[in-house]
């Protein structure tokens, strides 16, 4: 799993209760970033999964078989969405 983003430290500290604080935060392009990452690892975790179930077919001899796997056409479905 993708760690997440660490926060940054605010440049100027913040008065708080009467106490002198830094706010933790994480900015929105880190937090978008992260998302992205973590999206783009999925991606590969199931296009590898569904490669590996189509290839028990390919690997048994069944050529039209390993076409017409659901696992196949899934693996290619998000390799197309990848590039779009």
């Amino acid at each position: 799993m993708t760690p997440l983003p660490k926060p940054d430290l605010e440049d100027h500290p913040h008065e708080l209760w009467g106490q002198n604080v830094c706010s933790d935060f994480v900015t929105v392009e880190k937090m978008r970033a992260y998302g992205e990452a973590r999206a783009a690892a999925e991606r590969a975790a199931c296009i590898e999964i569904c490669d590996a179930e189509a290839s028990k077919k390919l690997e048994a001899g069944d050529l039209e078989g390993y076409y017409g796997t659901s696992a196949y056409a899934i693996a290619n479905a998000i390799k197309a969405r990848e590039t779009s």
